[in-house]
């Protein structure tokens, strides 16, 4: 932009010179002319001066422009230090946060394998749960039967003795009292 205002400049500074001389020809002119020609050059000139302080007042406005987008630019340029630290700042910011992205990343990985090795070894651990289960309601249901065969053995051993008795009672009854028992301190009926 700053070229561009650079050339319009030129170009009205050389506008302004050719309109100068323009004037100063038609001014010099005008003395030598006849009386009746001068209201024509007069003319003219107002005419040339009208169009040279156009072309002033665009050239003022273009210096102007021009002096503004300067400034704009030397204040941008003594700020670009600041913002290069600031850019700086952020990029290693911006990288620091990559590298603890990665770490964490990292990290995940390492707990997901152990997490990996946890569940199968909890699932190992449930399987051999399953299992102890299973032995544990074989015994259990074994205990029950066995339960039942010594209540049953136990129910029969009871008969067994109260017969023994009614045959022991009866052998007390019928046993004679005269006939001795083999052995001293033996007696069958106890």
């Amino acid at each position: 932009q700053i070229a561009q205002l650079e050339g319009q400049q030129q170009m009205y500074v050389a506008r302004e010179e050719s309109l100068r001389n323009q004037i100063k020809a038609l001014e010099g002119e005008l003395r030598g002319a006849p009386r009746d020609a001068w209201p024509s050059y007069k003319a003219v000139i107002e005419q040339s001066k009208a169009e040279l302080n156009e072309v002033k007042a665009q050239l003022k406005d273009t210096k102007t422009a021009a002096i503004a987008l300067r400034r704009d630019i030397a204040q941008k340029s003594f700020k670009l230090p600041g913002l290069e630290k600031v850019a700086d700042a952020g990029s290693l910011v911006r990288e620091q946060m990559e590298r603890q992205l990665v770490e964490r990343m990292e990290e995940i990985a390492v707990h997901e394998v152990r997490m990996a090795g946890t569940e199968a070894a909890l699932a190992q651990l449930r399987g051999k749960l399953e299992v102890a289960r299973a032995v544990l309601f074989s015994a259990e249901a074994s205990e029950g039967v066995h339960r039942k065969q010594a209540a049953a053995i136990h129910a029969e051993l009871g008969e067994i003795i109260a017969q023994a008795r009614e045959v022991q009672d009866l052998g007390k009854q019928t046993w004679p009292a005269d006939v001795p028992v083999a052995k001293k301190g033996w007696s069958i009926w106890r």
